[in-house]
């Protein structure tokens, strides 16, 4: 929808009362006047049809044509006549005069006479009518004027002086509209002015304002509702300079304390990250001695009881080393000190080593385990990339009950190679697609069985996608499976 400014607002206020009213006064006038004078018209038409009638009344009943004819070019001297025929009873023409179409009626048709016209001129037809003389007062009149009728009078007046009029009348009533309107809008245009223009500078500066350039002001107005409301710009103005010198003092006190706080964070985060490095370096030596010592009870054991323990030993050794190297990866995330190395990956051989990793681990479940991708090179961190696809396949082999299938498949979009993981596991349901991706979060591990992992795998996936800028999508349906997507960069 079209939005008009305030001054074309103002101007159609004060001008379309008035257009109406020109248009309903000009109306009016023309109405009136254009009746009137046709009205004249017709009563001067009628006026000369019954003075020829009456005068040519001896005229017919002597049937003198010359004195006829003399009668009918008199009337031509009439304004507007167009001409003038005199004929009889039985509609047989005595006299003519101009030069016009005539009717051919008889009295006995046209009875008392009538009155016909159309756009270029008036049609007068009247009866001639013998005078009676009345000598009996107690004999009644005669009625039927028409059966008595000697003849009558076929008059024809021209229109175009009555139209050429009308024209000029309503071209006076135009240029007088136009002349009314003009001054109209040239006042209201002054009247408007006086207001718009005031109001133009309090936009103007509240626009200043809203640009944070507080210290514009309004000047004075000449209308007083206008200044009063340009002093309330002014004051509001005054208001929110003095509240933003004290919101910017207290944004300065804040932000020294925030960054009092953050130099705090981060050298918390570097004692972290530098004490889970040195922690992990010093505990994988024993880790490291502990698979030594596991590898001779192995050679030792002589009983099946012997062997458990060994195995549910070797089993938390495990947990534990696995542990230490997600928060190890964690902390490193966190503290921004992986820098990912760009080059070239063949994603056959990629894949190829994913799946001679995973495919004992698959066979245990009798899980089937699918690789489908095409031969292609992408550009990413070989090391990263393929964490990411370590942690993803190791997740839906893990979640995947037995006799289930898992595929690592690869498809090409556009520039970007999607890297997806699909299986028929239980699937996720969608108020917790959001929360795997939080640390420790293990749907369906609530009591933290090792064998399901630590729930570091999908963080760690999270960030390693973000750090790469590779975008990671989830598609999950309870009972459906579930689909991670990977999309790398081709190289070109």
């Amino acid at each position: 929808m079209k939005r008009f400014g305030i001054e074309r607002q103002a101007l159609a206020v004060a001008l379309i009362p008035v257009l109406i009213l020109a248009v309903l006064v000009e109306s009016a006038f023309l109405y009136f006047r254009f009746d009137e004078q046709e009205l004249m018209l017709h009563d001067r038409a009628e006026l000369i049809a019954r003075q020829l009638a009456s005068s040519c009344e001896f005229a017919v009943f002597s049937a003198n044509r010359s004195v006829l004819q003399q009668l009918t070019e008199g009337v031509l001297w009439q304004k507007d006549v167009l001409g003038v025929r005199l004929y009889d009873a039985d509609g047989k023409t005595l006299s003519v005069a101009g030069d016009a179409q005539w009717s051919h009626a008889t009295s006995r048709q046209t009875g008392e006479g009538g009155i016909w016209q159309d756009e270029q001129s008036l049609r007068v037809i009247r009866p001639i009518v013998p005078t009676r003389l009345v000598l009996d007062d107690s004999a009644a009149p005669p009625t039927d004027s028409a059966a008595s009728s000697m003849g009558g009078v076929e008059l024809v007046m021209s229109k175009r002086r009555l139209n050429q009029s009308k024209f000029e009348l309503v071209v006076f009533s135009l240029l007088l509209t136009a002349l009314v309107l003009l001054v109209s809008v040239l006042a209201a245009m002054r009247v408007a002015r006086r207001i718009t223009l005031p109001i133009f500078g309090m936009r103007a500066a509240l626009r200043d304002l809203g640009d944070g350039r507080l210290g514009t002001r309004v000047g004075e107005m000449q209308v007083s509702e206008l200044n009063d409301l340009g002093q309330g710009i002014n004051q509001m103005a005054s208001r929110l300079q003095q509240q933003q010198e004290h919101l910017q003092q207290r944004i300065e006190q804040a932000t020294r304390a925030l960054r009092e706080k953050k130099e705090e964070a981060e050298k918390a985060n570097f004692d972290k990250t530098r004490f889970l490095a040195a922690a992990s370096h010093d505990l994988r030596q024993p880790m490291h001695a502990l698979g030594l010592f596991m590898g001779e009870l192995h050679q030792r054991i002589t009983t099946a009881e012997q062997r458990q323990i060994v195995d549910k030993v070797e089993e938390a050794v495990a947990a534990m080393s696995g542990l230490l190297e997600s928060l190890l990866d964690i902390s490193k995330l966190d503290a921004g000190v992986v820098v990912p190395q760009l080059q070239e990956i063949d994603i056959a051989m990629l894949t190829h080593r994913l799946l001679e990793v995973f495919s004992a681990q698959a066979a245990q479940k009798f899980i089937t385990l699918r690789v489908r991708c095409p031969s292609a090179r992408v550009f990413s961190d070989p090391i990263l990339l393929e964490r990411i696809l370590l942690n993803l396949l190791g997740n839906a082999i893990r979640y995947t009950p037995e006799h289930g299938t898992v595929l690592l498949g690869c498809r090409k979009r556009g520039n970007h190679l999607r890297i997806e993981i699909r299986d028929s596991g239980t699937g996720i349901a969608a108020q917790d697609q959001t929360r795997i991706f939080q640390e420790f979060v293990q749907l369906e591990n609530a009591a933290r069985e090792r064998s399901k992992g630590l729930g570091l795998g999908l963080p760690i996936v999270q960030r390693l996608c973000k750090l790469l800028q590779h975008p990671l999508s989830l598609h999950s349906e309870l009972g459906a499976g579930t689909t991670f997507s990977v999309e790398v960069p081709l190289v070109p």
